[in-house]
């Protein structure tokens, strides 16, 4: 709980499974479903000034995932690559995010 991930490239994805925890400044390269996914019971997450990106080859992708928790903030990030850009949850704050050519694999994106 409260860990903050800052200032880091990620070439793979990030689980969030604890309350309280920050990404920030830093950039996320996955071509997956979810390269930011928070489980049920990671309330409270923050997300700001990243990149996140995609290759457009997984149908379904989120860019980030908050669907299963509450009181998320995600702000400023730069989003492409995937079929979606965010899934909140409830309680959710999504400001100043660029969300952008989004792509995804398969006959029916």
């Amino acid at each position: 709980a409260g860990t903050v991930i800052e200032n880091k490239i990620i070439n793979t994805y990030i689980e969030v499974r604890a309350k309280g925890v920050t990404i920030r400044n830093s950039r996320i390269n996955f071509d997956g479903w979810h390269p930011i996914y928070a489980y049920e019971g990671a309330d409270g997450l923050t997300v700001e000034r990243c990149t996140i990106t995609g290759q457009g080859k997984t149908g379904g992708s989120y860019g980030i995932d908050t669907s299963d928790i509450s009181g998320s903030t995600l702000i400023g990030n730069n989003i492409s690559g995937y079929e979606n850009g965010i899934t909140p949850g409830s309680n959710v704050v999504i400001k100043g995010n660029y969300i952008h050519d989004l792509q995804a694999g398969g006959a029916d994106p």
